[in-house]
């Protein structure tokens, strides 16, 4: 296959060349003697894809395995490469020598879009899950790895996703890198971490809007090793001052002590549930029902509410099956429930509406989505 670039200014020129043709009244075509059928791709780019290709700063790279369809990524996005078929053949013609003909050198039935879209990040969370870290493996943070955990630049060679994307993938699962080794923490780890850190700052009084990081590593030195309780306390914190006064995430925090409660029972009755949380968590901190979303859901289905633990990576990447897998869960949602448990099908900065819509129809005046499937009546 041939291959080659242009000038804009080339290509405005043999435009110019082609329009005086175009003009008269008939024009000879010619096939070449070098003729060969689909001997050129055609690759259509979006704007910003094409100002990189231009650019050369940024490198465009092709990812996936044999099983994979091609994607390209850039440093941010992931675009995936779609074959476009087209009823009319398309003649691609060039000056000929004689400079009275047009001559035929390739004709194409079809060419390839680029879109944007958004990976399949749930790989990042498989890979990783190979390489947890539980309770009793603290010894990896002082000891040889032995190969354990992940580099970086072996993640993106079988995800396909930008770095950004991936960077950002390790970020919402709370991976911890050892090393230059990424890992993921089992939730066992988490809870007994998290729990040790607020047990530590209620036994000395410390604020949880302004803990002592440097403090709170000291009295738990010989339990827990310091970068593992930086990173609970990096990942529970807001802000960005972690490293000395952090300030903890009331959300963040009260929802984890949600998912130890529902470790234990993932299906309890509201009440008990509420009354147990409550208890649990520290502080000044105040659960509410809103930091369930994404995490557990509250069937109100049957007399007695129950609530029922769902985390979003439990449920398929795949936008329909992920619909599907909802709705067998609850038969109307919610606007605000509903989107807690989709956030991660579109790309960054796109809309949830044109998802929703596809796979949903809003009923009781907007105030409820069913499955656009459903015949069913509403209970």
């Amino acid at each position: 296959m041939n291959t080659w670039s242009r000038a804009p200014s080339q290509v405005l020129e043999l435009a110019g060349f082609a329009a005086v043709f175009w003009a008269m009244s008939a024009v000879p075509i010619v096939f070449e003697e070098g003729f060969q059928r689909d001997a050129v791709k055609l690759i259509e780019l979006p704007g910003d894809l094409a100002d990189a290709l231009e650019a050369e700063s940024r490198p465009l790279v092709m990812r996936g395995s044999l099983d994979d369809n091609v994607v390209i990524v850039t440093d941010r996005k992931t675009y995936a490469v779609n074959l476009v078929e087209t009823s009319n053949t398309v003649l691609l013609v060039r000056p000929s020598a004689d400079a009275h003909t047009l001559g035929v050198h390739s004709v194409l039935g079809c060419h390839y879009e680029m879109i944007e879209t958004v990976p399949d990040l749930a790989r990042v969370r498989s890979l990783l899950r190979e390489h947890e870290i539980g309770v009793n493996d603290l010894p990896l943070f002082f000891d040889d790895m032995d190969g354990a955990g992940l580099r970086f630049d072996e993640l993106a060679d079988c995800v396909q996703a930008s770095d950004a994307q991936i960077e950002t993938a390790l970020d919402l699962m709370d991976a911890i890198e050892i090393r230059g080794r990424w890992f993921s923490l089992s939730v066992e780890l988490v809870n007994r971490a998290l729990s040790n850190v607020l047990d530590v700052a209620l036994s000395c009084g410390f604020q949880l809007d302004r803990l002592p990081v440097d403090e709170v590593v000291h009295e738990l030195q010989g339990d827990f090793p310091e970068l593992l309780i930086k990173h609970i306390v990096r990942v529970f914190s807001v802000g960005k001052n972690y490293d000395r006064d952090a300030k903890l995430d009331e959300s963040a925090v009260c929802r984890q002590v949600a998912i130890r409660i529902l470790l234990e029972e993932p299906k309890v009755p509201f009440e008990a549930f509420m009354t147990r949380w409550q208890l649990e968590a520290p502080g000044l901190m105040t659960p509410e029902t809103d930091m369930l979303r994404g995490v557990a859901l509250i069937d109100e289905s049957v007399r007695s509410r129950t609530v029922m633990y769902v985390p979003i990576e439990s449920l398929p990447s795949d936008p329909a099956k992920r619909f599907e897998a909802l709705f067998s869960l609850k038969q109307k949602w919610a606007y605000e429930d509903l989107v807690a448990y989709l956030s991660d099908l579109v790309a960054f900065g796109h809309p949830l509406e044109p998802l929703i819509l596809k796979h949903t129809r809003a009923v009781q005046q907007g105030a409820f989505y069913i499955s656009r499937r459903s015949n069913k009546p509403l209970k």
